[in-house]
């Protein structure tokens, strides 16, 4: 199902994730904000996102952003 898939996404990568970009912004709340963007995001084009060979590094690049 296309919602467990992205919920294991979050799951493995959510806090790496916060944790790269908290480093590049210096703010927890901002790196937050941006990651929780970028994995909404994510779910809105899941069938695009799904097929990616690096599902966390396309998350990581749209919170960079």
């Amino acid at each position: 199902m296309p919602a467990d898939a992205f919920d294991t996404l979050c799951v493995r990568t959510g806090g790496a994730v916060v944790y790269q970009v908290m480093l590049l912004t210096g703010s927890r709340r901002l790196a937050l904000e941006a990651v929780d963007a970028a994995f909404h995001r994510a779910w809105e084009h899941w069938p695009e996102v799904a097929v990616d060979p690096d599902l966390a590094g396309r998350v990581r690049a749209r919170a960079c952003e």
